[in-house]
Parts: C-alpha cells; structure tokens; sequence
C-alpha cells in the first residue's frame, strides 16, 4: 500500500486494499 499515504480513503473506498494488492501483485 505504498501508494496509499493516507488510511483514510481505505475506509471510504471498500475494496481499495484488494485493489491496490491486484496493482502491486499482477500474478493475484
């Protein structure tokens, strides 16, 4: 999640986190 720097969006956006995972491991 380092292109996240503020944990606030995290909550707002459900999904974000799987999203962000999927950008940094393609192979997911």
């Amino acid at each position: 999640m380092a292109r996240i720097q503020d944990p606030a969006p995290l909550a707002t956006a459900p999904g974000t986190a799987a999203e962000v995972a999927a950008a940094e491991d393609p192979n997911r």
